[in-house]
This record gives structure tokens, C-alpha cells and sequence, in this order.
């Protein structure tokens, strides 16, 4: 992270609050000229002033670390470039610093305001993944994410693309938790389009990925749910059974990611950094939106208001939060 991309990040926060550098200023106690050098790149931000941009700004911790990442040295990063296969492990650690902060300023800052800053730092840790193999993991989950900002902004194509050379990466890092990921994040653009053999293939693909993490396979059974009830839903009564088979599919899948649910427990129930929002809360939401498209509204209510109840406060009003609770408007007014 360099001190310009720290104030791109700052800048990119504060026109989503409308803020002017004055506004900022005044927010955080601080000369207007000395914020204005630090969100130019021209001075490093000490601890004590990333930590009240944070909270002035509502980063959720995310400013801090960034600004903690921000390279003292100016040296490190050039030789990383010169020599990509001597990256160390302190290097890594950075960029993980970074791309973990990053994924917490989507949740409170929304996914266009990060877009430019991720790629911005892809296109630093992709090509020395090319030469790295102890940054290739890191590189995968970072292709993952810009895959994932680009679906949430529509950017449809793009975002497979990423997804797929993300699956690409964390083949070959071993990394078989991402590789699991970017496949069902295709399963998520496929649903957004209404594709719904796409949303199934994805899903079981995913879920069957040797080495995926229990949470992974459990959201995935909840995917294939929902993209069998969507089938069963565009099929309707005029292809005899086939509307009754797919609900039949799509409440078998529900059945056994029901079961998953109530058995999470230990290593199980713990998320990795990269799925950190799948959680039981996260799945009753989902287990609402199948039942949502399969028109069982009255059980669509219940899971759903349970499902964002639950969420934690900074995530109720997130980009990604917004199709429950639009489900939830409709499921409590056709109910």
C-alpha cells in the first residue's frame, strides 16, 4: 500500500459522505494543508490520524490497518518489482493487510468507491504472482474480489473473466477454499441473470471442489436451491412434472443444507477470512430467498427477518444486503 493509494481510498470515503477537505477536517480535528499532503501521497498518515479518519468516515477498522500497511520504506515495494521471486513473507502479510481492509470498505463504502483501489493494487500483486508462488494465493483471492466488485456493479463479463482466472491462481497456489469461491461467485452473476442452469452447475461445482470449507459447501447446497427453485419457477405447469420435479429438487437441497446448518460445529462453524459473512445468520437469509422464489411467502418472511435481524449493524445496510430486504418487502406484502 503506498501513500497515494491510501489517499485514493480516503478521497474515494468522502465523496461518498459529500464531504470537502474542510468537512473532513473539521470531522477529525486536523489542519485542512497537513490532510490535504496525506490524501495527496505526499506525507504518510500517522496511527493516530488513520484511526480518526476511521471513525470519521466509518471504515470499520479498515483505515486503520491501511494505514498501518502504508510502506515506511519506499525501497521494498520497487525491489519486490526488480526481483518478484524473492517476495517475502513480510510482503504477503501486507498485501493480505490490504486486501482483508479492502473487502471491509466494500461493506461501508460500497463497491464503486473500492473498485479503482483494488485494481489499482491487482495490478502491483498479479504479475509478481506470475513469479511468486508464496504470493499466489494471496494474488488469487484479490483476482476473487475484483471479480466480485464487478458483479456486484453488473459489469457482468468482467467479472466471470476474473472469476475464472482467480479459479486459475488458486489451482495453482493450492489454495482449494478460493478456488471453491470464485466458481460459486459465477453461480451468483449466472442468478443475477436469471440463468438458472448456470446458478445450479456453479453451485454443485463448487460444493464438490475437493478441499472446499464446510461453509462453502453449506451456502453452496442453499445456491442450488435457489437456482432449482428459479427453475422450477420459469418452468411452470406447462412441461407436465417438470415444475414438480424442480421443487423437489430445490426442497431436497434445502433439506440437506438445513442439516448442515444444525450440525456446524468446532473448525466448521468458523468461517475462513474470505467467506467471513457465511454464518447461520447469513444462511437463514438464504434458505428465505428460496422459499421467497419457490412463492412460499409466509416461510420467505420468517427465515428472512430472522436472516437480517441478525446481521451485525454495519452489514444491514450494505450493497449485498439489499436484495434480502427488497425480498423481504415483497415476500410480507404477497403474504
Amino acid at each position: 500500500m503506498t501513500h497515494t493509494q491510501f489517499g485514493n481510498i480516503v478521497r474515494r470515503a468522502m465523496d461518498v459522505r459529500g464531504w470537502s477537505l474542510r468537512e473532513l477536517a473539521r470531522q477529525v480535528h486536523y489542519d485542512a494543508g497537513y490532510l490535504s499532503r496525506v490524501i495527496s501521497g505526499k506525507k504518510r498518515p500517522s496511527a493516530e490520524l488513520s484511526q480518526l479518519l476511521d471513525e470519521a468516515l466509518e471504515a470499520e477498522g479498515a483505515l486503520i490497518q491501511l494505514g498501518a500497511a502504508v510502506a515506511p520504506d519506499r525501497e521494498r515495494l520497487p525491489h519486490t518489482r526488480k526481483t518478484p521471486s524473492r517476495v517475502d513473507t513480510e510482503t504477503v502479510a501486507s498485501f493480505a493487510t490490504v486486501l482483508a481492509a479492502q473487502r471491509r470498505l466494500d461493506d461501508s463504502l460500497g463497491s464503486a468507491a473500492v473498485l479503482a483501489p483494488t485494481l489499482a493494487q491487482l495490478d502491483t500483486v498479479e504479475p509478481l504472482a506470475h513469479e511468486s508462488e508464496v504470493l499466489r494465493g494471496v494474488a488469487a483471492e484479490w483476482v476473487r474480489f475484483a471479480g466480485w466488485l464487478h458483479a456486484s456493479l453488473r459489469n457482468d463479463r468482467e467479472a466471470v473473466r476474473l472469476f475464472v482466472r482467480a479459479e486459475e491462481l488458486a489451482d495453482e497456489a493450492h489454495e482449494p477454499v478460493t478456488a471453491a469461491l470464485a466458481v460459486s461467485f459465477r453461480g451468483y452473476v449466472a442468478r443475477q441473470r436469471g440463468n438458472w442452469p448456470g446458478v445450479v452447475r456453479a453451485a454443485i461445482a463448487a460444493r464438490e471442489t475437493p478441499g472446499a470449507h464446510y461453509t462453502q459447501r453449506t451456502f453452496d447446497a442453499l445456491q442450488a436451491a435457489q437456482g432449482y427453485a428459479g427453475l422450477a419457477k420459469s418452468v411452470g405447469e406447462s412441461a407436465g412434472n417438470g415444475e414438480r420435479v424442480q421443487r423437489e429438487n430445490a426442497r431436497r437441497m434445502l433439506g440437506e443444507a438445513s442439516a448442515m446448518i444444525d450440525n456446524m460445529a468446532g473448525n466448521d462453524a468458523n468461517p475462513p477470512p474470505s467467506v467471513y459473512w457465511y454464518t447461520p445468520t447469513f444462511f437463514r437469509m438464504n434458505i428465505g430467498l428460496t422459499h421467497f422464489t419457490l412463492g412460499d411467502m409466509t416461510t420467505a418472511v420468517e427465515y428472512l427477518s430472522a436472516g437480517l435481524a441478525g446481521l451485525r449493524d454495519d452489514h444491514k445496510g450494505t450493497e449485498w444486503a439489499r436484495e434480502y430486504w427488497d425480498a423481504l418487502g415483497q415476500a410480507r406484502a404477497l403474504s
